[in-house]
């Protein structure tokens, strides 16, 4: 670990995404789904690292009812490891310490 860098959740959003639980690389093979890996970025982006259901459904599945939002939930929850990502009272949302 470089002198300065802080633990907790890491995402690198320019050049090649790229995601650090605890100092350690989430490995590629980790984002099953693409749609997993969107999820993440833009959580990264959005105010307080929280979007709302309906807007991550919208975003994620323009053309569909995002019947696969658990699954992608439960895929980016498996790729961070624990309860990093939320879905709370409608509510998607990065926890902890999220570096951008």
């Amino acid at each position: 670990m470089e002198s300065g860098e802080r633990l907790g959740l890491g995402i690198q959003l320019l050049g090649t995404f790229a995601v650090r639980v605890e100092g350690a690389p989430v490995p590629e093979e980790a984002w099953r789904l693409r749609r997993a890996r969107t999820l993440v970025k833009l959580l990264a982006l959005a105010p307080e690292r929280r979007l709302h259901r309906e807007v991550v459904v919208d975003l994620l599945w323009p053309d569909g009812d995002g019947k696969g939002l658990h699954q992608v939930l439960y895929t980016a929850r498996r790729a961070l490891g624990g309860e990093r990502l939320v879905l709370r009272e409608g509510v998607v949302a990065l926890e902890g310490d999220v570096v951008v």
